[in-house]
């Protein structure tokens, strides 16, 4: 019953303090991250469509989608692979 009332305290917006590390990091491995969806050029801009933002985790965190759309990428990069900081100029 414990588990039942603090998963539904997250549910509705409560601080995550109480759950423990390794579930925290388990949950991660599921989350959204961004991607490649069309093959890109090296030097050619990134921008909403040859990127998307999907599941499961691996690439650069969606809170920096603002941050790197336009910018140009360092190498040529296959779709279907994980976006990386380190992919970008």
């Amino acid at each position: 019953m414990v588990r039942q009332v603090r998963d539904t305290a997250l549910a509705l917006g409560e601080k995550q303090s109480h759950i423990p590390a390794h579930t925290l990091q388990k949950r991660r491995q599921f989350a959204r991250s961004i991607w490649v969806s069309k093959d890109i050029a090296k030097g050619e801009a990134l921008s909403n469509d040859n990127i998307a933002i999907l599941r499961p985790n691996g690439g650069a965190h969606p809170k920096y989608l603002p941050k790197i759309l336009n910018k140009r990428a360092k190498r040529a990069l296959k779709a279907a692979q994980p976006l990386q900081l380190s992919d970008i100029k």
